[in-house]
């Protein structure tokens, strides 16, 4: 009997799979480590526990990266993936 995986592995593996369906490499990569970066912010700051929780916090997560100066284009990669993942639009967030 093994050990029970953790809730951030279970969202990250859940996430990984839907990335799976990109064929190029590099963005897949990209995607699941942006999306993996939002897990553990809605883990650590809202205690979130499941895909719908974290879609709760995605303005949240934009206002935290605009506090730690990230730039543009990487705000950009890393909402990219979320709102792919969460099937809304990015036009959705400011």
């Amino acid at each position: 009997m093994g050990r029970e995986k953790s809730i951030s592995r279970r969202l990250w593996e859940d996430a990984r799979d839907f990335f799976k369906k990109y064929d190029n490499n590099k963005t897949r990569q990209i995607y699941t480590f942006a999306y993996r970066k939002f897990i553990d912010y809605c883990r650590q700051y809202h205690n979130s526990k499941s895909k719908e929780e974290c879609a709760e916090h995605i303005e949240d997560y934009i206002a935290h990266l605009k506090e730690k100066d990230v730039t543009a284009s990487t705000l950009h990669t890393y909402l990219a993936s979320i709102c792919s993942y969460h099937g809304v639009s990015m036009r959705s967030y400011d």
